[in-house]
C-alpha cells in the first residue's frame, strides 16, 4: 500500500512539474553587446513610460506587461507619440525610480508575435538604455561609444499626435467652450433679472 502511494505521488509530482510553465518569472538576461541590440531592433524610439496604474500592475504575474511609451522622437521607424509597448515586472520598480530622477529611455524594440506583436525591448534590460541629461547610463565605455555613434548618426523624426491625443484636446476644447457659453447665459440672465427688477 505504502508503495502504491510513493508512486502516486511521485507521478503527481511529475505531472504538475511538466504543466507548470518553466519561464513565468524569467528575468535574468544574457549581456547582449550594443552592436547586436542596435541590428535586432524593430523600432528605436527616446521618451518616457507613462506608469499609470502602476500600482495595480506589480502584481500581475506574466513575463511582460502592457505600458503605454511617450515617445520623444524616433530614431528607427516613425509613429505616433504613444505607443504600447511592454516591461518585465521585476524591471517596473527601477523604472520608476529612474524616471521620477527625470530619467529617459532609448528604447531598442522587437515586435513580439507571440504576444500579439507588442514591442518588447531587445534582451529585456539590454533594450532599455537609460538617458540622464543627455548621458547614457550604466553601459560600458564600449558599449556607450556605440550607442552614441548610432544616435549621432541618425536624425531623429518627430511623432506625430496620436488620435487619443486630439480626441482629448476636442473634448476639453468643447467644455470650456460649453462653460463659458453657461456663464455667460447666468451674466446676462442676472442683468435682464436686475433691469427688470428696477423698471417695476
Amino acid at each position: 500500500m505504502k508503495k502504491w502511494l510513493m508512486t502516486l505521488a511521485i507521478f503527481l509530482f511529475s505531472l504538475i512539474s511538466l504543466i507548470t510553465p518553466k519561464n513565468g518569472y524569467a528575468t535574468s538576461w544574457i549581456k547582449l553587446p550594443a552592436k547586436d541590440v542596435i541590428s535586432t531592433a524593430d523600432v528605436i524610439v527616446q521618451g518616457k513610460y507613462d506608469l499609470s496604474g502602476f500600482e495595480g500592475k506589480m502584481a500581475d504575474s506574466r513575463i511582460w506587461i502592457p505600458f503605454t511609451f511617450r515617445v520623444d522622437q524616433y530614431y528607427k521607424g516613425s509613429g505616433s507619440n504613444t505607443i504600447d509597448t511592454a516591461i518585465q515586472p521585476f524591471d517596473m520598480g527601477w523604472v520608476k525610480g529612474f524616471q521620477e530622477k527625470n530619467g529617459l529611455f532609448v528604447l531598442f524594440l522587437k515586435r513580439d508575435d507571440q504576444n500579439g506583436g507588442l514591442l518588447s525591448p531587445v534582451g529585456g534590460r539590454n533594450g532599455m538604455v537609460q538617458m540622464l541629461n543627455g548621458t547614457i547610463q550604466n553601459q560600458s565605455s564600449e558599449d556607450t561609444a556605440t550607442f552614441n555613434e548610432f544616435l549621432g548618426r541618425h536624425v531623429p523624426v518627430t511623432p506625430t499626435p496620436s488620435l487619443g491625443n486630439s480626441v482629448h484636446r476636442t473634448f476639453t476644447r468643447y467644455w470650456l467652450v460649453l462653460g463659458l457659453v453657461l456663464v455667460l447665459g447666468v451674466l446676462l440672465l442676472v442683468r435682464w433679472l436686475l433691469i427688470k427688477r428696477r423698471s417695476s
